[in-house]
């Protein structure tokens, strides 16, 4: 179900075309063929903490923000999935974003190139990155409330964020936390679909958290005191739910745009 590299991305595309198509479609035809709800997950663009783990620098632990921005590439990265938004015409009733920065960031990329949300975005704590905001395992802070407000005006933002920010453990999130989380998340898009019905939402989030979401829509075994990366979600890739009120079907993992040429 996953494809890392340019050519399986590119053949993957024409199995895709039909997800894409559906997609596209009003809310009023997803309602009359039956369509419930799409949901489409969008990895951040390539972080600055990303990019020294792919130069493999040393003392990473070191180097590493708890909360670190896009990279040049990243940027570009993300572009290219937003113009494959907007060529496509896809369009979100509603959109979602973590408080990281880089989740942010990305989703502010898409928003300056493809048509916004019908309803104001919302941040939203319930999909950020496995572990939460942290350095050496310690908790920390994150963005604070008034930060967000200037940097995306008129967004929803979730209670939970104030002043302080938005991270209030002392400490790194565990496996088990992460795992529960996952869970939750899940549960709420199932049950979110009566009065959500026919509408496309989409939700900016991180590559772990991913690998657990996609780790128990296929039921594979989740040890809670020691995550496994079992999916590998690329940065600004995009992974298409199709979800109803009983079972939520994966249509789509991995689908990159950057690597379509």
């Amino acid at each position: 179900f996953f494809f890392n590299d340019t050519a399986t991305t590119e053949i993957y595309t024409r199995s895709l075309v039909g997800s894409v198509r559906c997609v596209q479609e009003t809310g009023y035809q997803r309602r009359v063929h039956g369509i419930l709800m799409w949901v489409i997950l969008i990895r951040h663009g390539q972080s600055t903490n990303n990019a020294m783990e792919a130069e493999k620098l040393p003392n990473i632990a070191d180097l590493r923000s708890e909360d670190p921005d896009l990279s040049k590439l990243g940027i570009e990265q993300m572009k290219r999935t937003a113009e494959y938004i907007e060529k496509n015409k896809i369009r979100f009733d509603y959109f979602h974003t973590t408080p990281f920065l880089r989740a942010m960031a990305s989703t502010k990329v898409i928003f300056d190139i493809a048509a916004k949300p019908v309803h104001p975005l919302e941040v939203i704590l319930e999909c950020h990155e496995v572990g939460g905001c942290y350095k050496y395992d310690k908790g920390m802070p994150g963005k604070p409330r008034s930060f967000i407000e200037t940097y995306f005006p008129g967004s929803v933002i979730a209670k939970e964020i104030d002043e302080a920010g938005w991270w209030k453990s002392p400490n790194k999130e565990t496996p088990k936390e992460g795992i529960e989380r996952a869970k939750k998340f899940l549960y709420s898009l199932k049950h979110s679909v009566a009065e959500k019905k026919g509408l496309t939402l989409g939700y900016l989030t991180h590559g772990d958290f991913l690998s657990l979401i996609l780790q128990l829509l296929t039921n594979q075994n989740l040890h809670i005191d020691q995550y496994h990366l079992a999916y590998v979600c690329n940065n600004a890739s995009m992974t298409i739910l199709y979800v109803k009120e009983d079972h939520i079907d994966i249509q789509a993992i991995n689908f990159c745009p950057q690597n379509i040429r």
